[in-house]
């Protein structure tokens, strides 16, 4: 794991595990959501992660603030 500090004055703690999930035969980058969520002004900042949903396919994305 690498530590680093954003400009948010936090740090985090970053791995390359669970940093994308499918859904409906999708990738979709927890990244990416994030980083769109995070430019509403309202959001101070949000983490995206996949769960788990019995009888489908792959995850679905969560987002805690």
């Amino acid at each position: 794991m690498l530590a680093f500090l954003l400009v948010k004055k936090h740090y985090q703690f970053v791995d390359r595990i669970g940093d994308t999930f499918r859904w409906k035969s999708e990738n979709v980058s927890t990244n990416e959501v994030a980083e769109i969520i995070n430019q509403y002004s309202q959001v101070n900042m949000a983490n995206v992660y996949g769960v788990q949903i019995p009888n489908t396919e792959g995850r679905a994305g969560m987002v805690a603030f």
